[in-house]
């Protein structure tokens, strides 16, 4: 009776919100752990067939009915439980049943006995969809394509064989993949990989490969598939080099950037594409960039910027739309949403006013609110956006979950006073020598003294290469002898020598001895020294660069790839390192596949921690945060979500303390000893 009684609250505002359709006013309710939730940063949003709001977060799953909120969490050793506490997303199939993507499996929840059934992927899935016959087809991250047959119970393993011309171009995917699989009009299976556009042809079990050739105009503009969308017998496909479109009856394919459309920019970097919907009086689609929103309008083939202030030559994270065909976009400049009434947009053939655009960010409790002008708001990213059958959003935060729950004119709106700080989204911290503190943001690295003094803010100016190579820094270390590395957020590295003020910049991490363009990409997760080696680490693998007696600048990588040696699974986005005080052995966390040992100078394995059902004392979990060594010794892993670990040298296995012991989170991000 308590869920009836919410859906008809729902309904009520539902149909209130649109009486009132015209207006761009907006209240939000804050959702978070004091309301039940088992974390406050919520990955994913979605809801079942049967009422329930499902709410996945780095501590567990959550069950939201209105009311209460029932957690579930992950039991290594209970088949029947979730297999891991970090949920990635959450996937609603046909029948309306809930499938959580962890670590390294699919969990379909069961209606009735509260119980979980797992499909074991091998690796991180990062995106499902389920076909015209209801198989659901699932993009791993480093373990290609599984199919899986709900009533039977069957699994198939699509990856990439050298020797096969006709298997999967890759076995990779990545979570910043929108729809890399689509089906088209014909019931055919299309993937996008990180490398290759792939046609499965169902009828002979086999994959045809579309790949990039550079200056064949006729070829997919990068191999890299981002995007893909269905229309009609078309399919259109997103990449970072432009957009591409392929007929289904004849395979045909049409670069579109530069030829049909031309950006002022002359930025062509797709992250998503969506269409306009079937209901609206004109025929296209959306296309969410790299430098800000473009619309495709059908009836004129042209392709035109949404040219807001706010939005022009912005980055495009994500961008959803609700019944009415509102969009609601996420940028990277700065948190919160972007609101886009388009009733004006259908009505005049993709005309616009300023007035239908409203800004929405999070407020002090973390709820979202209306401003005039984007503020500096604090670790409150939106991770996910929801809206459900009635036309509510949600709003998955850093914060907790927001939900717009009616119109008002009411609002708060945020001012930014004078602080130490230029940016308010940390990254990293660091204390020097002389306890001087160093902070990473969104708008590059301030310098504090240890009472807390602003001293020096390092930003960049793509002018000049004496600045950082971009604002969005991430990790940073101050190696012994003084110089500070600063990874980028998204790509690349800034070496500094601070005394000198002397900056070295790489857009990417090459190898310098092999070359042959042998280099990492992505973001670095983390930065460590070991004696006179520096580690470094990428999605794509693990780099290494050898410190010369003062030296200050023409530094020399050795990459380490792990699509080159993919039997070394330490190279898959390592978290962390630490080198063991012991011996000469190297400790590496990974985002997904747990724990290893190596030695540092043949980068062979050395040992391999993970699950071990059979065993309570094994490491049990898929991911890494931390690693800590104490000063006798003893090796401690803060692990996301599962809790602190300690290794037992002598018995070679694990103790685990989780909140179950006391813990005030399962997520251990940082050990220090005292």
């Amino acid at each position: 009776m308590k869920l009836i009684s919410r859906l008809i609250q729902l309904i009520t505002i539902s149909i209130f919100g649109v009486l009132f359709a015209d207006q761009t006013s907006f209240q939000f309710e804050i959702i978070n752990t004091r309301d039940g939730l088992s974390d406050n940063e919520i990955t994913s949003v979605t809801n079942d067939g049967r009422g329930f709001l499902w709410l996945g977060t780095k501590e567990g799953l959550n069950r939201y009915d209105g009311y209460e909120v029932t957690v579930y969490n992950s039991n290594p050793f209970d088949t029947t439980a979730l297999s891991g506490n970090r949920i990635w997303d959450i996937y609603k199939d046909r029948d309306g049943d809930i499938w959580s993507l962890t670590d390294k499996s699919l969990d379909l929840y069961i209606y009735g006995i509260n119980k979980f059934k797992r499909y074991s992927t091998g690796s991180k899935p990062t995106f499902v969809t389920q076909d015209l016959e209801g198989l659901l087809w699932v993009a791993t991250e480093s373990n290609g394509l599984f199919s899986i047959n709900k009533k039977t119970g069957n699994k198939k393993n699509y990856v990439f064989k050298p020797s096969d011309p006709y298997s999967i171009s890759s076995s990779n995917f990545d979570s910043k993949q929108f729809n890399p699989i689509v089906i088209d009009t014909s019931g055919n299976i299309w993937v996008g990989t990180v490398s290759g556009l792939n046609y499965y042809r169902k009828d002979k079990d086999f994959f045809q490969r579309f790949m990039s050739s550079g200056s064949n105009l006729n070829t997919v503009s990068n191999n890299r598939i981002n995007t893909l969308l269905v229309q009609d017998n078309e399919i259109y496909i997103g990449t970072p080099s432009g957009l591409d479109k392929i007929n289904t009856n004849d395979f045909s394919i049409n670069r579109l950037a530069q030829s049909q459309w031309f950006s002022p920019l002359n930025q062509y970097s797709v992250n998503k594409l969506l269409d306009f919907g079937s209901d609206k009086n004109m025929v296209g689609f959306w296309v969410a960039t790299t430098t800000g929103m473009v619309f495709y309008n059908g009836a004129y083939q042209m392709f035109e910027d949404l040219a807001w202030d706010y939005l022009f030559g912005q980055y495009i994270n994500n961008v959803d739309s609700d019944s009415k065909g509102n969009l609601w976009i996420d940028v990277v400049a700065f948190t919160g949403l972007i609101h886009f009434n388009t009733e004006n947009f259908f009505q005049n053939s993709g005309m616009f006013d300023d007035t239908d655009f409203t800004l929405l960010q999070p407020s002090a409790d973390g709820s979202l609110a209306e401003v005039d002008e984007p503020q500096s708001v604090a670790n409150a990213n939106i991770n996910d956006l929801f809206i459900d059958s009635h036309d509510n959003l949600w709003v998955g935060t850093q914060l907790g979950l927001n939900h717009l729950i009616n119109t008002s004119q009411n609002f708060n709106s945020i001012t930014k006073g004078p602080k130490q700080l230029k940016g308010e989204n940390v990254r990293s911290v660091l204390i020097d020598d002389n306890q001087n503190i160093w902070i990473s943001h969104e708008n590059g690295i301030d310098k504090l003294s240890k009472d807390m003094k602003p001293i020096k803010t390092y930003t960049s100016d793509p002018t000049n290469k004496n600045s950082l190579l971009s604002e969005e820094t991430s990790a940073l270390a101050i190696t012994s002898d003084g110089l500070l590395w600063a990874g980028s957020q998204y790509e690349g590295l800034t070496i500094i020598d601070t005394k000198r003020n002397r900056f070295s910049r790489f857009n990417a991490i090459r190898d310098d001895e092999v070359g042959g363009g042998i280099n990492l990409t992505g973001k670095i997760n983390t930065i460590y020294q070991s004696e006179n080696i520096v580690w470094l680490s990428t999605r794509d693998g693990i780099a290494k660069v050898e410190l010369e007696p003062k030296q200050r600048s023409n530094f020399s990588f050795s990459v380490y790839r792990y699509d080159l040696y993919p039997d070394k699974e330490f190279l898959l986005n390592a978290t962390a390192f630490l080198s063991d005080a012991n011996n000469n052995e190297m400790w590496i966390g990974t985002e997904t596949n747990g724990l290893f040992r190596i030695n540092a100078q043949s980068m062979e394995e050395i040992a391999h921690y993970i699950l071990d059902k059979t065993d309570e004392k094994s490491f049990s979990s898929f991911g890494v945060k931390t690693i800590h060594q104490d000063k006798n010794g003893v090796i401690w892993i803060g692990t996301p979500g599962e809790g602190l670990y300690r290794y037992n040298n002598t018995a070679n296995n694990f103790d685990r303390w989780s909140v179950y012991n006391g813990l005030p989170s399962n997520t251990v991000s940082s050990i220090i000893s005292d």
